[in-house]
């Protein structure tokens, strides 16, 4: 960053000091740096959480085509809480990726189903607002 761009003057026939226009002149870039804290913008990273939010839909899809009581239905589920973990306890580094620990939390029936349901759907409803608004629906 170039912090030089306005830097203030002294003007001797006024005794040495600073003029406020010149002062001004270094509060834009300065300022803004300051109110920062200059912290540099961190890299972005792979959010893994849509990915695994994918591979638990189609692992569900296969659990509920399986036989029941089949070794295959045992070890989807087994599967599934592993995938389910990794998407709970996984801290979402972009938009997708809190959207599609929403979307787990409709699909999963931990709010809006059988194991949510609070206040007479208002749950649900919160969420599928949080979801519209993450995929671009703020006006």
């Amino acid at each position: 960053m170039n912090m030089s761009l306005h830097s203030p003057q002294i003007n001797p026939d006024r005794g040495n000091t600073v003029s406020r226009r010149s002062a001004l002149g270094i509060t834009g870039g300065s300022l803004a740096a300051f109110m920062l804290g200059a912290v540099p913008v961190k890299a972005a990273t792979h959010d893994p959480i849509p990915g695994w939010f994918a591979e638990w839909q189609a692992n569900r899809a296969a659990w509920t085509a399986s036989e029941p009581e089949s070794p295959e239905e045992n070890r989807l589920w087994v599967d599934a809480e592993v995938i389910e973990r990794r998407i709970m306890s996984t801290k979402p580094t972009s938009r997708d990726g809190l959207a599609a620990q929403l979307e787990f939390a409709l699909e999963s029936g931990l709010c809006g189903g059988e194991m949510g349901g609070v206040w007479l759907g208002m749950d649900k409803a919160m969420f599928e607002g949080m979801i519209h608004t993450l995929r671009g629906g703020l006006v």
